[in-house]
């Protein structure tokens, strides 16, 4: 298994671990320490957790959605959140509708369904750690939080993966899916119309062009309406539907 490397630091990022079934959390904690971290926990509850991180904030936390006591995994993520920006990957066995809607609203860096696969676990506990460098910097007073996006996240397979929604550039309609294009030239599919897709991003800064695209106005390079076409920043070219011409011309800064 590989070791993550943090920058600036000798001691071992730190991983909160919280799961009620004994077997499992135990799992998980030899699996953090074994990437190279150090496991803080493991504990069953809420409130343990939070204890343990009065003093001292976890680079990291682990948290199982459904926990002995009063307080579920994510009542703990709403406490722990109040106490600095710390990166959730969460861990269960019942993702329905309106656990997705309280997750979401704590942006976790992952949701992993069990049983989850070991290489989806490294990946979403290496992505967190990497996270916090970008999230917090330490000083002698604690943690001191940076600005965040806005983000959105896509699910593929087991792994829900939180999308910078800055980096969208576009979205485009694929027979029953719709393609959401990266600045980095990733590309992830989402089985929603566009409508749905639209109704998740920022108005400010999305708009429908054709009855196959989106595109994101700040990655739009140049308009050519004799040949109804958007040219975005990474170079591909978006369709100009005739209907959506005035649409998108209200949302530009046209002067002259």
């Amino acid at each position: 298994m590989e070791t993550i490397a943090v920058a600036h630091t000798d001691i071992p990022p730190r991983v909160l671990v919280v799961e009620d079934n004994p077997i499992q959390a135990n799992i998980l904690a030899a699996f953090v320490q074994q990437m190279g971290f150090s496991p803080v926990g493991p504990v069953s509850t809420a409130r343990e957790a939070l204890e343990l991180c009065r003093y001292d904030l976890p680079h990291l936390a682990i948290l199982d959605i459904k926990l002995a006591g009063e307080m579920d995994g994510i009542d703990l993520a709403i406490n722990l959140r109040s106490l600095g920006k710390i990166p959730l990957v969460f861990v269960s066995g019942n993702s329905d509708y309106l656990v997705l809607q309280r997750i979401q609203k704590v942006r976790p860096v992952a949701l992993l369904s069990k049983p989850y696969q070991p290489s989806l676990l490294q990946q979403a506990i290496s992505q967190g750690v990497l996270m916090n460098t970008a999230l917090f910097s330490l000083t002698p007073a604690g943690f001191t939080q940076l600005p965040t996006e806005s983000s959105l996240f896509v699910r593929e397979s087991n792994l829900l993966v939180r999308l910078d929604v800055t980096n969208v550039v576009s979205v485009q309609a694929v027979q029953k899916h719709a393609m959401i294009t990266m600045a980095s030239g990733r590309r992830h599919s989402v089985r929603l119309t566009l409508a749905e897709v639209l109704a998740h991003l920022p108005p400010a800064d999305f708009v429908q062009c054709h009855r196959a695209w989106i595109v994101s106005l700040r990655h739009v390079e140049h308009v050519e309406l004799s040949a109804n076409l958007v040219h975005l920043s990474d170079g591909t070219t978006a369709l100009l539907g005739r209907a959506y011409r005035q649409n998108i011309q209200q949302f530009l800064r046209i002067i002259g």
